[in-house]
């Protein structure tokens, strides 16, 4: 990238140049920097207004002038500019997409950047015209991770705070964690996972051993029994892997998406893992103080490998943890789904078709992929992908990938450890303390945690018209949705 020239307007102010091309007014940036201000547009109450460029950045503070309310962010494609842009709240320097796209939504989350305001400054869109495309190519795809989850969260909100109650409704006992002095062992159900099983065995007794919940049935088929299982899935097959748990009295950290079987719920020791402060989160607090702080991620095993780096300081060993679309099968033997699947297959669907077609239709994989490589905080570096030589044909950012014997050797004169898990009995009238919150919870906390893209929509609004019609909608629903609650905790 060329250099940027920088020089005195004609009224005294700095500007600039960029090959030839003037990036601000010769004559006064800073009217000119207004008068932008003044042509925006917004058809919504945006929360964010991200500038794309804007150089020495004179139209910030009259933007914050006409929206107050607004945080200003910028995106800078030239690093000389950073040093002008102390009127902004946030900056980013777009140098790899990748990591650009990761950085700017964890600053802000799906609420926030589905009411951003997205501008060019126009003069440097011009003058970097690629540089500018490919921002716009990463703002759509932030845009959409914005809307596919925030449309997820609206689908599955009120099935959350109903599992909530389902399960606060029905846990007996919960556990207490001990302070992990030891190495952490998470097991995934990627192939790479069986061929690891023999190390697993050998050194069982050098190690806290998480389960995901897939792969519960593998360690049990090889005699394998974790110190915790962890599940977060709130499809059918996560319930159907969870059965395992029927025959030992294992921990299970479970996220109030999980769908868990309401016999395990009454029969095992079970650890709510707490998201965020919804509503969910706080009907599960208000039965019991032995919960566990997580990360909602797309994928268990995110959950789980950010909770071990929490649990302790020690290393944190990953088998399993596949995360590509291999040639045969997508799973380590056995596995609930498959041994399901199997059962149809025939001549005309055979085994070998079903197969492909999981393999081209692993995009899910692909996005779990990414997150894990973008992870770039200190603590990843404690964490490893363990499997055969060879095995793994992807990479996984700062999570460092050893083979097994690198994981023997490391752990092998290590002191055994044995953990007793405390367990503790719910006690309390928790029917009483579910109704009683239910009742005093007020509408604002309602229309936020159970209905999420109408309460954004009212807030994004302008029409006054159309915010009281969807605030008269929502006012009938909550209702319809407590009385529905209420038939839970009364069952």
């Amino acid at each position: 990238m060329e250099k940027i020239e920088f020089l005195a307007a004609k009224n005294g102010s700095l500007s600039c140049k960029y090959d030839g091309k003037a990036l601000h007014s010769l004559y006064n940036p800073d009217n000119e920097g207004e008068r932008f201000a003044s042509s925006i547009i917004a058809d919504f109450n945006p929360k964010i207004i991200t500038l794309i460029e804007p150089c020495i950045g004179y139209c910030i503070p009259h933007i914050k002038k006409i929206f107050p309310d607004a945080k200003i962010a910028v995106i800078h494609i030239h690093k000389d500019f950073i040093q002008y842009d102390k009127e902004a709240d946030y900056s980013f320097l777009f140098e790899d997409s990748l990591e650009f796209e990761t950085k700017y939504f964890e600053a802000f989350g799906e609420e926030a950047v589905y009411s951003t305001l997205f501008i060019n400054w126009e003069p440097a869109a011009k003058c970097f015209s690629k540089e500018t495309e490919q921002v716009w190519k990463s703002i759509k795809n932030i845009l959409n991770k914005a809307v596919s989850i925030l449309y997820t969260h609206d689908f599955f909100a009120k099935r959350w705070i109903k599992n909530s109650i389902k399960i606060s409704s029905n846990i007996k006992q919960t556990a207490i964690l001990p302070k992990i002095k030891s190495p952490v062992v998470i097991t995934a159900s990627g192939p790479s996972l069986t061929s690891s099983i023999p190390s697993l065995k050998k050194y069982r007794n050098k190690f806290f051993l998480i389960a995901v919940s897939s792969s519960l049935s593998v360690l049990d088929n090889y005699g394998i029994t974790p110190d915790l299982v962890i599940s977060t899935d709130g499809g059918f097959w996560a319930k159907k892997h969870l059965e395992t748990l029927l025959k030992e009295n294992i921990p299970l950290a479970l996220s109030c998406e999980g769908n868990c079987p309401t016999k395990i719920l009454t029969q095992n020791p079970v650890i709510p893992l707490i998201f965020s402060d919804g509503i969910e989160s706080t009907i599960l607090k208000k039965i019991t103080d032995c919960t566990l702080k997580a990360e909602r991620n797309g994928t268990v095993s995110g959950t789980a490998v950010e909770l071990a780096l929490s649990l302790t300081d020690k290393d944190v060993f990953c088998f399993g943890l596949d995360l590509f679309a291999g040639k045969g099968k997508q799973h380590a033997d056995p596995n609930i789904i498959e041994n399901s699947n199997q059962i149809k297959d025939c001549k005309i669907n055979s085994k070998e078709t079903r197969i492909n077609q999981s393999r081209f239709n692993a995009g899910s994989l692909k996005i779990y992929e990414t997150w894990f490589e973008t992870r770039t905080e200190p603590k990843w570096t404690r964490c490893f992908r363990v499997s055969k030589k060879g095995e793994l044909k992807n990479q996984l950012g700062k999570i460092q990938d050893i083979d097994i014997s690198d994981f023997e050797n490391l752990i092998k004169n290590l002191e055994n450890y044995t953990y007793n898990v405390q367990t503790k009995n719910i006690s309390g009238d928790y029917k009483k303390t579910i109704s009683n919150f239910i009742k005093n919870t007020d509408y604002q906390t309602w229309k936020k945690f159970a209905f999420p893209l109408d309460s954004i929509s009212i807030e994004k609004s302008k029409n006054i018209q159309d915010k009281e019609k969807l605030e008269n909608k929502i006012k009938l629903e909550i209702d319809n949705f407590i009385k529905s609650l209420e038939k839970i905790y009364n069952a």
